[in-house]
Protein backbone atom coordinates (compact mmCIF):
# COMPACT_ATOMS: atom_id res chain seq x y z
CA UNK A 1 0.00 0.00 0.00
CA UNK A 2 1.30 3.60 -1.13
CA UNK A 3 1.00 6.40 1.29
CA UNK A 4 2.27 9.83 0.53
CA UNK A 5 2.37 12.26 3.49
CA UNK A 6 2.90 15.87 3.20
CA UNK A 7 4.35 17.48 6.30
CA UNK A 8 5.92 20.82 7.85
CA UNK A 9 9.35 21.09 9.50
CA UNK A 10 10.21 24.06 11.05
CA UNK A 11 12.46 26.68 10.32
CA UNK A 12 14.60 28.13 13.66
CA UNK A 13 15.40 31.22 11.51
CA UNK A 14 12.42 31.78 10.26
CA UNK A 15 9.78 30.57 12.33
CA UNK A 16 7.11 32.06 9.82
CA UNK A 17 8.41 30.26 7.27
CA UNK A 18 8.72 26.22 7.64
CA UNK A 19 9.40 23.49 5.10
CA UNK A 20 7.00 21.24 3.44
CA UNK A 21 8.84 17.87 3.45
CA UNK A 22 7.46 14.61 1.43
CA UNK A 23 7.17 11.25 3.25
CA UNK A 24 6.44 7.84 1.34
CA UNK A 25 5.62 4.66 2.80
CA UNK A 26 5.07 1.53 0.80
CA UNK A 27 3.59 -1.60 2.81
CA UNK A 28 4.61 -0.23 5.76
CA UNK A 29 8.45 0.61 4.68
CA UNK A 30 9.26 4.60 5.31
CA UNK A 31 11.74 6.32 2.59
CA UNK A 32 13.67 9.13 3.72
CA UNK A 33 11.63 11.58 3.58
CA UNK A 34 13.09 15.12 1.17
CA UNK A 35 12.17 18.48 0.50
CA UNK A 36 9.16 19.73 -2.14
CA UNK A 37 11.17 23.06 -2.30
CA UNK A 38 7.66 24.72 -0.90
CA UNK A 39 7.84 27.07 2.63
CA UNK A 40 4.85 28.59 4.08
CA UNK A 41 3.42 29.68 7.54
CA UNK A 42 2.59 26.89 9.67
CA UNK A 43 -1.07 28.74 10.32
CA UNK A 44 -1.53 28.51 6.77
CA UNK A 45 -0.74 24.64 6.03
CA UNK A 46 -3.84 23.12 6.93
CA UNK A 47 -4.82 19.18 6.29
CA UNK A 48 -1.55 19.24 3.72
CA UNK A 49 -2.77 22.20 1.86
CA UNK A 50 -1.35 25.77 1.55
CA UNK A 51 -3.07 29.09 1.36
CA UNK A 52 -0.99 29.25 -1.98
CA UNK A 53 -2.64 27.85 -5.20
CA UNK A 54 0.71 27.42 -7.11
CA UNK A 55 2.13 25.73 -3.82
CA UNK A 56 -0.56 23.59 -4.25
CA UNK A 57 -0.75 22.64 -7.55
CA UNK A 58 3.05 21.80 -7.07
CA UNK A 59 2.50 19.41 -3.99
CA UNK A 60 -0.34 17.51 -5.98
CA UNK A 61 1.78 17.67 -8.81
CA UNK A 62 4.28 15.46 -6.75
CA UNK A 63 1.68 13.18 -5.32
CA UNK A 64 0.32 12.28 -8.76
CA UNK A 65 3.92 11.97 -9.98
CA UNK A 66 4.81 9.42 -7.54
CA UNK A 67 2.00 7.20 -7.76
CA UNK A 68 2.22 7.45 -12.06
CA UNK A 69 5.79 5.74 -11.25
CA UNK A 70 4.32 3.70 -8.63
CA UNK A 71 2.14 2.13 -10.71
CA UNK A 72 4.41 1.88 -13.71
CA UNK A 73 6.93 0.11 -11.22
CA UNK A 74 4.34 -2.09 -10.49
CA UNK A 75 3.42 -3.15 -13.62
CA UNK A 76 6.84 -3.74 -15.08
CA UNK A 77 8.83 -4.77 -12.11
CA UNK A 78 8.20 -7.75 -9.61
CA UNK A 79 10.24 -6.55 -6.66
CA UNK A 80 11.44 -2.73 -5.77
CA UNK A 81 11.34 -0.78 -2.55
CA UNK A 82 9.93 2.22 -1.76
CA UNK A 83 13.49 3.43 -1.59
CA UNK A 84 13.36 2.78 -5.32
CA UNK A 85 10.71 4.47 -5.78
CA UNK A 86 11.45 7.54 -4.31
CA UNK A 87 15.09 7.66 -5.53
CA UNK A 88 14.30 7.11 -9.31
CA UNK A 89 11.54 9.83 -8.41
CA UNK A 90 14.29 12.10 -7.26
CA UNK A 91 16.33 11.16 -10.41
CA UNK A 92 19.14 9.79 -8.48
CA UNK A 93 18.13 6.39 -10.15
CA UNK A 94 17.51 5.54 -13.53
CA UNK A 95 14.24 3.35 -13.61
CA UNK A 96 15.22 2.24 -17.71
CA UNK A 97 18.09 0.66 -15.44
CA UNK A 98 16.63 -2.79 -15.83
CA UNK A 99 18.75 -5.74 -16.51
CA UNK A 100 17.48 -5.82 -19.98
CA UNK A 101 18.02 -2.49 -21.06
CA UNK A 102 21.53 -2.40 -19.43
CA UNK A 103 21.94 -5.57 -22.10
CA UNK A 104 20.89 -3.30 -24.71
CA UNK A 105 23.47 -0.56 -24.24
CA UNK A 106 26.14 -3.47 -23.44
CA UNK A 107 25.24 -4.42 -26.93
CA UNK A 108 25.41 -1.40 -28.37
CA UNK A 109 28.49 -0.33 -26.98
CA UNK A 110 30.24 -3.48 -28.17
CA UNK A 111 28.64 -2.11 -31.95
CA UNK A 112 30.27 1.17 -31.32
CA UNK A 113 33.50 -0.58 -30.24
CA UNK A 114 33.56 -2.29 -34.24
CA UNK A 115 32.87 -5.88 -32.82
CA UNK A 116 31.60 -8.03 -36.02
CA UNK A 117 28.05 -8.18 -36.66
CA UNK A 118 28.22 -11.93 -36.31
CA UNK A 119 29.40 -11.04 -32.51
CA UNK A 120 26.34 -8.98 -31.93
CA UNK A 121 24.05 -11.39 -33.45
CA UNK A 122 25.09 -13.73 -30.87
CA UNK A 123 24.75 -11.49 -28.01
CA UNK A 124 21.33 -10.32 -29.14
CA UNK A 125 20.31 -14.12 -29.07
CA UNK A 126 21.95 -14.18 -25.94
CA UNK A 127 19.64 -11.02 -24.72
CA UNK A 128 16.69 -12.68 -26.20
CA UNK A 129 16.86 -16.09 -24.39
CA UNK A 130 17.41 -13.95 -20.66
CA UNK A 131 14.13 -12.03 -21.70
CA UNK A 132 12.56 -15.08 -22.27
CA UNK A 133 13.36 -16.03 -18.76
CA UNK A 134 12.84 -12.50 -16.95
CA UNK A 135 9.31 -12.60 -18.75
CA UNK A 136 8.29 -16.06 -17.52
CA UNK A 137 9.23 -15.87 -13.70
CA UNK A 138 8.81 -12.40 -13.00
CA UNK A 139 7.72 -8.79 -14.53
CA UNK A 140 11.43 -7.42 -14.85
CA UNK A 141 14.31 -6.88 -12.63
CA UNK A 142 16.66 -3.97 -12.16
CA UNK A 143 20.01 -4.17 -11.97
CA UNK A 144 21.01 -4.23 -8.76
CA UNK A 145 18.96 -6.96 -7.74
CA UNK A 146 20.49 -9.43 -9.99
CA UNK A 147 22.56 -11.86 -7.36
CA UNK A 148 23.65 -15.28 -6.79
CA UNK A 149 19.85 -16.46 -6.71
CA UNK A 150 18.93 -14.65 -9.92
CA UNK A 151 22.00 -16.45 -11.93
CA UNK A 152 21.22 -19.81 -10.34
CA UNK A 153 17.87 -19.99 -11.12
CA UNK A 154 18.59 -18.49 -14.83
CA UNK A 155 21.59 -21.48 -15.03
CA UNK A 156 18.67 -23.87 -14.33
CA UNK A 157 16.43 -22.21 -17.05
CA UNK A 158 19.16 -22.86 -19.91
CA UNK A 159 19.37 -26.54 -18.73
CA UNK A 160 15.83 -27.40 -18.79
CA UNK A 161 15.13 -25.55 -21.78
CA UNK A 162 17.58 -27.88 -24.07
CA UNK A 163 20.68 -25.30 -24.39
CA UNK A 164 24.35 -26.97 -24.44
CA UNK A 165 26.46 -26.65 -21.56
CA UNK A 166 29.08 -25.23 -23.91
CA UNK A 167 25.98 -22.65 -24.97
CA UNK A 168 25.71 -21.89 -21.37
CA UNK A 169 29.08 -21.29 -20.19
CA UNK A 170 29.27 -18.47 -22.68
CA UNK A 171 25.14 -17.06 -21.28
CA UNK A 172 26.22 -16.75 -18.29
CA UNK A 173 29.94 -15.41 -19.13
CA UNK A 174 28.44 -12.65 -20.96
CA UNK A 175 25.84 -11.71 -18.26
CA UNK A 176 28.70 -11.27 -15.78
CA UNK A 177 30.14 -9.13 -18.70
CA UNK A 178 27.01 -7.04 -18.38
CA UNK A 179 27.35 -6.83 -14.97
CA UNK A 180 31.36 -5.32 -15.33
CA UNK A 181 29.51 -2.71 -17.76
CA UNK A 182 27.07 -1.81 -15.38
CA UNK A 183 29.61 -0.99 -12.82
CA UNK A 184 31.52 1.30 -15.56
CA UNK A 185 28.72 2.96 -15.95
CA UNK A 186 28.14 3.39 -12.28
CA UNK A 187 24.97 1.59 -11.98
CA UNK A 188 26.10 -0.77 -9.77
CA UNK A 189 29.44 -0.63 -7.36
CA UNK A 190 30.25 -3.94 -7.74
CA UNK A 191 29.76 -7.39 -9.05
CA UNK A 192 27.76 -10.29 -7.15
CA UNK A 193 27.50 -12.51 -9.76
CA UNK A 194 31.12 -12.91 -10.20
CA UNK A 195 31.92 -15.62 -8.13
CA UNK A 196 29.08 -17.77 -9.91
CA UNK A 197 31.07 -20.79 -11.30
CA UNK A 198 29.67 -23.04 -13.83
CA UNK A 199 31.53 -26.26 -15.24
CA UNK A 200 33.19 -26.26 -18.71
CA UNK A 201 32.14 -29.04 -20.47
CA UNK A 202 35.49 -30.79 -21.77
CA UNK A 203 35.95 -29.29 -25.82
CA UNK A 204 35.20 -31.85 -28.31
CA UNK A 205 37.81 -33.30 -30.62
CA UNK A 206 38.09 -30.66 -33.63
CA UNK A 207 37.43 -32.13 -37.19
CA UNK A 208 39.38 -31.96 -39.54
CA UNK A 209 40.56 -33.14 -43.08
CA UNK A 210 43.58 -35.22 -43.56
CA UNK A 211 45.86 -35.66 -46.12
CA UNK A 212 43.61 -37.92 -48.58
CA UNK A 213 40.30 -35.88 -47.62
CA UNK A 214 42.15 -32.67 -48.78
CA UNK A 215 43.74 -34.51 -51.77
CA UNK A 216 39.83 -35.53 -52.84
CA UNK A 217 38.62 -32.13 -52.93
CA UNK A 218 41.57 -30.81 -54.82
CA UNK A 219 41.38 -32.96 -57.37
CA UNK A 220 37.67 -33.82 -57.99
CA UNK A 221 36.67 -32.70 -61.46
CA UNK A 222 32.61 -31.04 -60.95
CA UNK A 223 32.37 -30.43 -64.76
CA UNK A 224 32.23 -34.08 -65.62
CA UNK A 225 30.18 -35.39 -62.26
CA UNK A 226 26.80 -35.71 -63.31
CA UNK A 227 25.52 -34.68 -60.26
CA UNK A 228 27.55 -31.68 -59.91
CA UNK A 229 27.61 -30.80 -63.36
CA UNK A 230 25.10 -28.11 -63.22
CA UNK A 231 26.53 -26.40 -60.37
CA UNK A 232 30.21 -26.48 -61.45
CA UNK A 233 31.03 -23.26 -61.80
CA UNK A 234 30.08 -22.30 -58.28
CA UNK A 235 31.79 -25.35 -56.39
CA UNK A 236 34.94 -24.31 -58.33
CA UNK A 237 34.25 -21.11 -56.81
CA UNK A 238 33.23 -22.76 -53.36
CA UNK A 239 36.37 -25.04 -53.52
CA UNK A 240 38.80 -22.20 -53.97
CA UNK A 241 37.55 -20.91 -50.99
CA UNK A 242 38.10 -23.74 -48.84
CA UNK A 243 41.26 -23.99 -50.24
CA UNK A 244 41.93 -20.05 -49.34
CA UNK A 245 40.46 -20.74 -45.67
CA UNK A 246 42.38 -23.97 -45.33
CA UNK A 247 45.90 -22.73 -46.50
CA UNK A 248 45.60 -19.15 -44.76
CA UNK A 249 44.09 -20.46 -41.74
CA UNK A 250 41.77 -17.71 -41.37
CA UNK A 251 37.98 -17.39 -39.99
CA UNK A 252 35.57 -16.48 -42.56
CA UNK A 253 35.14 -12.55 -41.82
CA UNK A 254 38.93 -12.46 -41.62
CA UNK A 255 38.70 -14.34 -45.57
CA UNK A 256 36.06 -11.45 -46.76
CA UNK A 257 38.63 -8.46 -45.82
CA UNK A 258 41.41 -9.65 -47.01
CA UNK A 259 43.10 -7.09 -49.54
CA UNK A 260 46.21 -6.60 -51.17
CA UNK A 261 48.06 -4.85 -48.32
CA UNK A 262 47.06 -7.89 -45.95
CA UNK A 263 48.20 -10.95 -47.93
CA UNK A 264 51.12 -10.21 -50.51
CA UNK A 265 54.46 -11.04 -52.00
CA UNK A 266 57.48 -10.41 -50.09
CA UNK A 267 60.92 -9.57 -51.98
CA UNK A 268 61.87 -12.99 -51.89
CA UNK A 269 58.77 -13.87 -53.94
CA UNK A 270 57.04 -15.81 -50.71
CA UNK A 271 53.43 -14.89 -50.18
CA UNK A 272 52.69 -13.21 -46.95
CA UNK A 273 49.69 -13.27 -44.64
CA UNK A 274 50.12 -10.26 -42.20
CA UNK A 275 46.77 -8.62 -40.35
CA UNK A 276 44.96 -7.64 -37.53
CA UNK A 277 41.85 -9.76 -36.59
CA UNK A 278 38.71 -8.11 -35.90
CA UNK A 279 36.82 -9.80 -33.49
CA UNK A 280 40.02 -10.39 -31.53
CA UNK A 281 42.26 -7.52 -32.28
CA UNK A 282 45.55 -9.53 -31.86
CA UNK A 283 47.76 -9.41 -35.34
CA UNK A 284 48.87 -12.47 -37.37
CA UNK A 285 51.52 -13.40 -39.90
CA UNK A 286 52.40 -16.02 -41.61
CA UNK A 287 54.46 -17.19 -44.78
CA UNK A 288 51.67 -19.52 -46.44
CA UNK A 289 51.60 -22.24 -48.91
CA UNK A 290 52.41 -21.61 -52.79
CA UNK A 291 48.91 -22.67 -53.80
CA UNK A 292 47.51 -19.69 -52.04
CA UNK A 293 49.72 -18.03 -54.73
CA UNK A 294 48.01 -19.84 -57.45
CA UNK A 295 44.37 -19.20 -56.31
CA UNK A 296 44.97 -15.53 -56.40
CA UNK A 297 46.46 -15.76 -59.92
CA UNK A 298 43.51 -17.65 -61.18
CA UNK A 299 41.32 -14.69 -60.51
CA UNK A 300 44.11 -11.83 -60.91
CA UNK A 301 44.53 -10.44 -57.80
CA UNK A 302 43.50 -10.29 -54.30
CA UNK A 303 40.14 -8.26 -54.89
CA UNK A 304 39.02 -10.21 -56.99
CA UNK A 305 38.75 -13.25 -55.00
CA UNK A 306 35.17 -15.39 -54.88
CA UNK A 307 32.90 -13.76 -52.27
CA UNK A 308 29.47 -15.25 -51.03
CA UNK A 309 27.84 -14.96 -47.96
CA UNK A 310 28.86 -17.71 -45.13
CA UNK A 311 25.69 -19.36 -45.07
CA UNK A 312 25.42 -19.85 -48.84
CA UNK A 313 28.96 -21.34 -48.54
CA UNK A 314 28.36 -23.48 -45.85
CA UNK A 315 25.00 -25.01 -47.86
CA UNK A 316 27.84 -25.77 -51.24
CA UNK A 317 30.61 -26.97 -49.09
CA UNK A 318 28.26 -29.80 -47.76
CA UNK A 319 27.85 -31.03 -51.78
CA UNK A 320 31.37 -30.99 -51.93
CA UNK A 321 31.92 -33.14 -49.03
CA UNK A 322 29.14 -35.25 -50.18
CA UNK A 323 30.46 -35.86 -53.54
CA UNK A 324 33.58 -36.33 -52.60
CA UNK A 325 32.72 -38.87 -49.77
CA UNK A 326 33.99 -36.82 -47.07
CA UNK A 327 31.89 -38.21 -43.75
CA UNK A 328 32.88 -35.01 -41.63
CA UNK A 329 31.22 -31.53 -40.86
CA UNK A 330 31.23 -29.75 -43.68
CA UNK A 331 31.44 -25.57 -42.79
CA UNK A 332 33.61 -22.78 -43.22
CA UNK A 333 35.32 -23.60 -39.74
CA UNK A 334 36.86 -26.77 -40.89
CA UNK A 335 39.40 -25.32 -43.16
CA UNK A 336 40.60 -22.99 -40.09
CA UNK A 337 41.21 -26.27 -38.01
CA UNK A 338 42.99 -28.61 -40.56
CA UNK A 339 45.29 -25.64 -41.02
CA UNK A 340 45.92 -25.85 -36.72
CA UNK A 341 46.04 -29.84 -36.84
CA UNK A 342 48.72 -29.29 -40.01
CA UNK A 343 51.18 -27.42 -38.19
CA UNK A 344 50.57 -28.87 -35.05
CA UNK A 345 50.81 -32.81 -36.54
CA UNK A 346 52.28 -32.83 -40.03
CA UNK A 347 54.48 -30.26 -39.97
CA UNK A 348 54.75 -29.41 -36.40
CA UNK A 349 55.74 -26.08 -35.15
CA UNK A 350 56.00 -24.58 -31.31
CA UNK A 351 53.06 -22.99 -29.94
CA UNK A 352 53.92 -19.50 -29.85
CA UNK A 353 54.55 -19.77 -33.38
CA UNK A 354 51.27 -21.44 -34.52
CA UNK A 355 49.26 -18.79 -31.97
CA UNK A 356 51.13 -15.91 -34.28
CA UNK A 357 50.43 -17.64 -37.67
CA UNK A 358 45.89 -18.14 -36.14
CA UNK A 359 45.96 -14.81 -34.46
CA UNK A 360 44.64 -15.96 -31.36
CA UNK A 361 45.28 -14.81 -27.85
CA UNK A 362 46.58 -17.39 -26.10
CA UNK A 363 48.01 -20.97 -26.32
CA UNK A 364 44.69 -22.14 -24.83
CA UNK A 365 43.09 -21.06 -27.39
CA UNK A 366 44.45 -23.64 -29.68
CA UNK A 367 42.29 -26.64 -27.46
CA UNK A 368 39.37 -25.43 -29.69
CA UNK A 369 41.11 -25.65 -33.19
CA UNK A 370 43.47 -28.79 -32.80
CA UNK A 371 44.77 -31.70 -30.76
CA UNK A 372 48.74 -32.86 -30.94
CA UNK A 373 48.49 -36.78 -31.24
CA UNK A 374 51.10 -39.03 -32.06
CA UNK A 375 51.63 -37.74 -35.20
CA UNK A 376 53.58 -35.00 -34.11
CA UNK A 377 56.38 -37.28 -32.63
CA UNK A 378 56.85 -38.74 -35.51
CA UNK A 379 57.44 -35.53 -37.96
CA UNK A 380 58.90 -33.88 -35.85
CA UNK A 381 62.37 -36.14 -35.43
Amino acid sequence: MLTILFYLRANKKNPTKAKVYCRVSLNGTRATPFSTNVAVNPKDFIHQKTKNANDNNLLDSIREGIKALNRKMDYELDVYTVHDLTDTYLGKRDFDSTLLCVYSDFIGFKREDGREESTLEVLENYRKALKTFVDKKRKGILIRQVDITFVSNYHSHLLTSGYAKSSIVKHITYLKSVMDYAIIQGLIRYNPIKPYKVERPRLPKPAYLDQDELHRILTFDFDTCPHTKTLAGRLNKVRDIFVMLRFLGVHWQDYMRLTPATLYQDQDGDWVYSATRKKTGVDTLSIVNPIVGLIIDKYEGVDNLPKMSNQRFNDYIKVIFLTCKINKPASSKIGRKSFADHYSNVEPVNDPLLIKMMGLKSAKHLEHYRRVDIRAFKNSK
